[in-house]
């Protein structure tokens, strides 16, 4: 796939234990879009979980190999708080997600940030 026309920001989710029967490439092969989109800026890898993130699917769909109400709930959160700073709506939301992140729920999932040369890191 080519992601390089992507150049607004960008957030990518990725389930750690996703298993794309596609590829034989594994996991990794979803973060694709976060290597190689220029506007990329974050990954949000949910450890323990597939490609339904530990819940999302379909309405009434049964996709996910793994339910976990955690994993969800932390993908909603971080989505919810990247997409409030990146609009401008609450400019420090992902900066406190993050840390929330890092000091009460590492064990839940990593985030990995592209250096910005004209941002300083938070």
């Amino acid at each position: 796939m080519d992601f390089s026309g992507i150049g607004v920001p960008t957030r990518v989710v990725c389930g750690a234990e996703d298993d794309p029967h596609f590829t034989p490439r594994g996991p990794e092969w979803h973060a694709d879009a976060f290597h190689d989109a220029p506007g990329a800026d974050a990954l949000l890898t949910v450890g323990g979980v597939g490609h339904g993130l530990g819940g999302i699917a379909g309405l009434d769909a049964r996709e996910t190999e793994a339910e976990d109400p955690d994993a969800l709930e932390a993908t909603r959160r971080l989505t919810l708080a990247w997409l409030r700073s990146a609009l401008s709506e609450e400019t420090d939301a992902w900066a406190r997600s993050r840390a929330a992140l890092r000091e009460r729920a590492a064990d839940i999932a990593t985030i990995t940030e592209r250096e910005r040369p004209d941002e300083v890191p938070s």
